[in-house]
């Protein structure tokens, strides 16, 4: 939940630019989060993507999803996905985005091919649990396949320079080569993209992910949401520590994704203490 919102601020200055705009602030190397420190009141802007994650999280958390097996919990995704979301090219992607989390905060070692393989099973699952909208789910695993084919060419290409930065104009060319829609599917194709290519470099996996012509907010939340899961807030906190420190909607975050882990929901404004043991922040 943390990586959600992180995602989400990083994006949400930049939500509505194209990449030459962003290359105009900071040339090749596209738009860094420091753009943002300086020029933007950090934290405190955020997109209805954290107030969509945190309304399915509630309702994830209502529903006792952190207890159930696979099965059950993908298709309690999809429903959640479906009661907030609505329309199938939006609502395919969130309930295989969960699909992917629940994997990820379940495992102790969680690897780029881990995520790999339940991209993919996670919408195949989709594929079985709404036959009536092959046409949709086969836009959004086609986006993904796409999104996963130039991870390798694009991880062989790049360079890098000092403080985590990358030439984005080269990351920007395989996404735009992935596709030009504004869509969740796109979003998620290219927060697999950010995050697979990067999967041990969680700076590189957001800027990648916010660099580009698309929704920044969407896929920048997307991919925090993956690397949350994979990294925890620990792993996280240690490579960039003013990025959580800094966010206006932590302690908020923080109670979400306790309540998410333990099964458990807000009642009013009771606070609830924080569980030591929640692996996905």
């Amino acid at each position: 939940m943390v990586g959600e919102a992180v995602g989400d601020a990083l994006g949400f200055p930049v939500r509505r630019k194209s990449y030459p705009a962003m290359v105009d602030i900071n040339g090749d190397y596209g738009w860094l989060p420091e753009c943002g420190l300086r020029g933007y009141c950090w934290g405190s802007r955020i997109s209805a993507h954290t107030q969509f994650a945190i309304r399915t999280a509630n309702d994830l958390a209502e529903a006792g999803w952190h207890g159930m097996n696979l099965s059950d919990a993908d298709a309690l995704a999809l429903e959640v996905a479906r009661r907030i979301h609505h329309r199938p090219q939006d609502y395919i992607p969130v309930a295989v985005l969960i699909h992917i989390i629940y994997i990820l905060m379940r495992n102790a070692r969680p690897t780029k091919d881990l995520l790999i393989k339940h991209a993919f099973k996670g919408v195949n699952v989709m594929q079985k649990l709404l036959p009536e909208c092959r046409e949709e789910v086969w836009k959004v695993k086609n986006l993904i396949k796409r999104g996963l084919r130039f991870c390798e060419s694009y991880t062989s290409s790049y360079s890098f320079r000092e403080n985590d930065g990358v030439d984005q104009s080269l990351s920007n060319y395989f996404i735009s080569m992935i596709g030009e829609e504004r869509t969740e599917g796109m979003a998620l194709a290219i927060a697999l993209f950010s995050s697979i290519s990067f999967f041990d470099r969680f700076p590189l996996v957001m800027i990648t992910a916010i660099n580009h012509g698309g929704d920044s907010c969407a896929a920048a939340s997307m991919a925090g949401c993956m690397m949350g899961a994979a990294m925890g807030l620990e792993g996280m906190e240690k490579v960039k520590p003013d990025w959580i420190r800094d966010l206006t909607s932590y302690p908020q975050m923080l109670h979400v994704a306790d309540e998410l882990w333990h099964g458990q929901t807000f009642f009013g404004d009771k606070v609830i203490g924080f569980h030591e043991d929640c692996p996905y922040r």
